[in-house]
């Protein structure tokens, strides 16, 4: 579903000043799922997940980057800490601590006068490109970030950042399965922001419930009984998820499974049912179904096609 590259060298296009000190490195992602792809191309996303994610990292004690244009992809930057001043299009912006900036292709964008302060700062960045299934939700990230291209999140943003990209960094196929769903996750909560006007730290039970779920992928989902403990309505609370995730909790839930299972398939020797087991799945033949529901082909196919 990512991929994700080992690189001694930023991307060419995304000069960043720094003071002298070790800088974290951008990476590309590593391969989650590896879906067909014409010769060449990255493909950083799955059928899935309506992102593919292209670059991310952080980079700490740099005054900043030099104005520059990505073509084709989007990119968010998130700055934990400090305050600069950033050049996006025909905007200059100030930015405050926990400020996140939406750069859309053939934007010139960079943070060419550094800190405010005249100290060092540091941002995460994410660069991606949306898919088909993505582009239902364009407009409604574009109001989320109007009008000056940046929104402000709260401080416990940084600790979801952190850990997102430490998903997307690992070794581990699954945890970089789990960090692509948190980015959807994010993008759909920002998206959705901008629909109903909510701020964001509201319903922070889906979150929470997406974070189960990326934990508890052997077990099985009583909503009434994750409704009952954060005290609202079962209706409601799948109502908000759907509007935060753009899908129910049982499908992201199912989908996050099948996300995996294909990894299963094509990492390890495990036979269809240990794998259904794994997974929490009962009957063997009802995963054999949900797969093909999710993946166009069954789990035997999917397998055969990955390891001819």
């Amino acid at each position: 579903m990512c991929k994700v590259v080992n690189s001694l060298l930023p991307p060419r296009d995304h000069p960043v000043t720094s003071i002298g000190r070790k800088l974290t490195m951008p990476r590309n992602l590593k391969t989650v799922s590896r879906m067909p792809r014409a010769s060449g191309e990255p493909h950083l996303g799955s059928a899935a997940l309506p992102f593919e994610l292209s670059y991310v990292g952080f980079f700490s004690h740099a005054f900043g980057f030099e104005t520059h244009v990505h073509e084709e992809e989007y990119e968010f930057h998130y700055l934990p800490r400090g305050k600069c001043t950033m050049v996006s299009g025909k905007r200059r912006v100030s930015l405050p601590d926990h400020s996140l900036t939406f750069t859309e292709p053939h934007t010139p964008h960079g943070i060419t006068e550094g800190s405010e302060s005249g100290a060092p700062i540091g941002w995460y960045y994410f660069r991606f490109r949306i898919g088909a299934l993505g582009e239902r939700i364009l407009p409604a990230l574009r109001r989320a970030f109007e009008p000056r291209g940046t929104v402000r999140l709260g401080p416990p943003f940084e600790g979801r950042f952190r850990e997102m990209l430490l998903q997307l960094q690992s070794e581990n196929p699954l945890l970089r399965t789990s960090g692509a769903h948190l980015f959807s996750a994010l993008v759909y909560e920002l998206a959705s922001n901008a629909k109903k006007r909510t701020t964001l730290s509201t319903a922070s039970y889906v979150d929470e419930l997406v974070q189960w779920m990326q934990s508890n992928l052997a077990a099985s989902l009583d909503l009434q009984q994750v409704a009952t403990r954060v005290g609202i309505n079962k209706s409601y609370l799948i109502r908000n998820f759907k509007l935060r995730t753009g899908t129910s909790p049982i499908q992201f839930f199912n989908r996050l499974k099948i996300e995996t299972a294909s990894d299963m398939l094509e990492s390890t020797s495990l036979t269809i049912k240990q794998i259904a087991d794994q997974l929490g799945f009962c009957d063997e033949f009802y995963f054999s179904r949900l797969f093909k529901q999710f993946s166009g082909v069954a789990p035997q196919g999917f397998r055969k096609t990955r390891k001819a």
